[in-house]
């Protein structure tokens, strides 16, 4: 939600360049789906059997393909042309997005994201077609959310049930990608255009950390009961395990990453100051 705070300030400074008269300002709103997918690696307790009265010792395991590029976009820009075809431009929205996995975790994500980029106008009427080409930065929010319900069994085979409960947020590091859009400018009046267009993001974010802030078991709080080692993650791009064993410090794990890559459409006003 921060990062909502911060677009909102960063585009209150709009007003500021009606003084300038190769400045413009756009306003818009859009929606995109995710065009590239990770491959996630769900593990489980295994499941007891009433059938077969058979319980497997070991863990079973399941892969699950996932992209987060698909979601809602508001924002706009600043930009300045250098002459009537080409312009210099800074983009800034604000992204959110869901996504559902394996009907056990829930993503909640959002970013602010930045987009400096070029402007490259045709055309002398009313109708003008666009591209703009450039790159992405942005610094997600991620909030998992996980509900875990199962059966385990006792050294004396009573089957015990459990409901877990946990949020682990993501964060730490820099998303940093490419976008292109191609588009058509209607000018409504000297001042005022209609802008719509297609663009597509290749964005994907590799977090330095991570930690859980809720772990309930069966409806009881257990997070204060975790070891550092339990709770908190850092995410790197090698280590050993003679040094990844303490429970006194974040465990290691190698670097994640999340794939915000995405194609969409949007639709918007422009003005020339």
């Amino acid at each position: 939600m921060k990062h909502f705070y911060v677009f909102i300030i960063l585009f209150s400074l709009f007003p500021m360049l009606s003084y300038s008269q190769g400045f413009y300002a756009t306003l818009e709103g859009g929606i995109s789906l995710a065009t590239t997918k990770q491959d996630f690696v769900y593990g489980a307790p295994p499941k007891y059997s009433e059938n077969t009265k058979v319980y497997p010792i070991d863990y079973y395991y399941k892969k699950n393909s996932l992209g987060f590029g698909s979601g809602l976009n508001i924002g706009g820009a600043i930009g300045y042309m250098l002459n009537k075809n080409i312009g210099l431009q800074l983009g800034l929205s604000y992204f959110s997005n869901k996504e559902i996995f394996n009907a056990e975790f829930t993503y909640n994500t959002s970013m602010a994201q930045y987009a400096p980029s070029v402007l490259l106008i045709t055309g002398n009427g009313k109708f003008k077609p666009y591209g703009r080409f450039g790159l992405i930065f942005g610094r997600p929010e991620i909030i998992e959310e996980r509900l875990s319900k199962y059966s385990i069994a006792s050294p004396t085979s009573t089957i015990i049930s459990k409901k877990v409960e946990s949020t682990r947020e993501f964060n730490g590091g820099l998303a940093i990608g490419y976008n292109a859009e191609v588009g058509l400018q209607f000018s409504i009046n000297d001042k005022i255009s209609l802008v719509t267009g297609l663009e597509l993001i290749s964005l994907n974010y590799k977090p330095e950390k991570s930690s859980y802030t809720k772990v309930d078991i069966n409806d009881i709080d257990e997070l204060s009961s975790l070891t550092n080692r339990e709770r908190y993650t850092e995410y790197v791009e090698s280590f050993s395990t003679r040094t990844n064993n303490s429970h006194s410090v974040p465990r290691k794990r190698l670097e994640e990453s999340f794939s915000f890559g995405s194609f969409g459409i949007s639709l918007g006003l422009k003005y020339d100051f």
